[in-house]
């Protein structure tokens, strides 16, 4: 497995992270956690084929982990004619919001290629390579639905990755992270991505401490200031059972 971290930022506009995006491969197959602006660009930058995708997963709407929809589904429409995947969305104003932006630039998409899905608890989706679960959150206090995926390689298609587990956060409840999924505690994990940027470091890193991640890599999080110590340092003096660092745009681990 590996993962390539195409935007690690937050809401917030950063002049070195752009909004949230996650590229993981295995087996030979892409697949896109979260989909923020403008990860288009950040593919074509960095030599990822644009329609090499298989599935995008999208842990909620707001719009840091969406706002590069559109545009990935528009230029797959009309610009590149073997993109062949599918975009996992948590509700259905998001479908219908991405239609409508689409067609208000006078392109329609291609919903044969280009298929989206709303989901919900559970699995979502399943190949010859990996199988995602989506966990309920509450980052947004029950207003709209957020999730965790849960991603394990299984199947002939994952090869030397078979077994292997990543886990996604997705962003928690605000303040306490008290939406911390129990899988994450109670089940084995190869990688946990975890997002830091809606409560302090001391609020999880008990939880880091104890959980049964192998590693961990922390996305999504404030950018450094003097009101805010080195965010990796404190992470580091108190997580001691298991690697763990601070991603950025471009970082890439292999696990």
């Amino acid at each position: 497995m590996k993962l390539t971290f195409l935007g690690s930022g937050h809401g917030v506009p950063s002049p070195d992270r752009h909004w949230s995006a996650t590229l993981l491969e295995v087996g030979g197959k892409r697949y896109l956690i979260d989909a923020g602006a403008p990860v288009v660009d950040i593919m074509r930058a960095r030599g990822i084929p644009v329609d090499g995708l298989t599935a995008v997963f999208v842990t909620h709407r707001h719009s840091d982990h969406t706002f590069g929809l559109p545009m990935l589904v528009n230029i797959t429409t009309w610009f590149y004619k073997n993109a062949d995947y599918d975009i996992f969305l948590p509700e259905q104003i998001c479908v219908d919001a991405i239609h409508m932006m689409i067609l208000a630039s006078l392109s329609g998409p291609d919903d044969e290629r280009v298929r989206m899905h709303v989901f919900g608890a559970g699995e979502v989706y399943s190949d010859d390579t990996v199988t995602v679960r989506a966990i309920p959150t509450d980052h947004m206090n029950g207003l709209h639905p957020s999730y965790a995926f849960v991603i394990d390689a299984a199947g002939e298609g994952a090869g030397a990755d078979h077994g292997k587990r990543v886990i996604f956060t997705g962003d928690l409840h605000q303040g306490d992270a008290a939406d911390f999924p129990e899988i994450i505690m109670t089940e084995p994990s190869t990688m946990l991505v975890s997002e830091l940027v809606h409560f302090n470091p001391e609020v999880i890193i008990p939880r880091f401490e104890a959980c049964l991640a192998g590693q961990i890599t922390v996305n999504h999080y404030f950018d450094p200031s003097p009101k805010r110590p080195d965010l990796e340092a404190v992470l580091k003096a108190g997580v001691h059972s298991k690697p763990i660092c601070l991603a950025h745009d471009g970082y890439e681990v292999e696990f």
